[in-house]
């Protein structure tokens, strides 16, 4: 059984994946909402140190996601709350604006994204659900839910690393943000000629990165590999009892029954 203090130093909690607060579903939507204010509630009375949202399904609209999250952060006193977003959008690299990895310090303010985003909103309507999150910008998603939350302290992101990264500018740019994880697939690694899953260099720097900057990394999923066990080593050999003292002691027993006598409680030894 945990402890208390377990609970609030070593578990990070981990909301539903079904949960869904912008679904364009509104019946979705409500349902949603009602069940992430619960588990967030359970996680604050548990006194855990964070909790995981799951990456959202609709974007860019991301205003009932973010009254959610402002109400329960109203409520908090110490639990963070972090979402989950991929490290690289899904979109292929060729539609992404050449200018983006250019200028990433532009593209890093949070009332700059909310702006642009709001633009996109009026032009072309609120997102779909899943099929639309293969060309959703995940950085300017996260700056306009911390906008809309107002920066809070209690908020931060935990991203999911691909296994094929991003160029150094979109990697560096979440450094200016609360990144507070990094969530490091199985599948990501892979196998060495010895058979043990290994990191690619690029991998590793990463990490490297993660861990100067104090940024947690947790790795997630299923084992994908199988590492031969070693072989067996035999048990030592038993220790042999010390036979100097029984040998001792049988020599006394001996000598007193020689001389006539019992034998003493003790052993005599002689100290030259």
């Amino acid at each position: 059984m945990l402890t208390s203090a377990s609970w609030g130093g070593q578990i990070v909690g981990k909301i539903s994946d079904w949960i869904n607060p912008d679904s364009s579903d509104a019946d979705m939507a409500s349902k949603s909402s009602n069940a992430l204010q619960q588990e967030l509630n359970w996680a604050a009375f548990l006194g855990l140190q964070a909790v995981l949202l799951p990456t959202p399904a609709a974007a860019p609209n991301t205003y009932n996601m973010a009254q959610v999250i402002n109400q329960a952060i109203g409520g908090l006193t110490h639990m963070a709350i972090w979402v989950t977003l991929p490290l690289a959008a899904a979109a292929p690299a060729a539609t992404q604006p050449a200018a983006a990895a250019a200028q990433p310090a532009a593209a890093s303010e949070p009332a700059a994204a909310a702006a642009d985003l709001q633009q996109d909103l009026a032009v072309n309507g609120t997102a779909s659900d899943r099929s639309s999150s293969s060309s959703v910008d995940w950085f300017k998603y996260w700056c306009v839910l911390y906008a809309l939350c107002e920066c809070s302290s209690l908020l931060g992101v935990a991203l999911i690393v691909p296994a094929d990264l991003p160029s150094q500018n979109l990697i560096r740019r979440w450094l200016a943000q609360p990144l507070k994880a990094l969530l490091l697939p199985t599948n990501v690694f892979t196998t060495n000629k010895r058979g043990y899953p290994v990191l690619s260099k690029p991998h590793q720097q990463l990490i490297e990165l993660a861990f100067k900057h104090g940024i947690q990394v947790v790795v997630t999923g299923e084992p994908c590999h199988k590492v031969a066990p070693g072989p067996c080593q035999p048990p030592p050999p038993p220790t042999p009892a010390p036979a100097a003292a029984a040998d001792s002691a049988a020599a006394a027993e001996a000598a007193a029954a020689a001389a006539g006598g019992d034998a003493l409680p003790f052993t005599i030894t002689d100290p030259g």
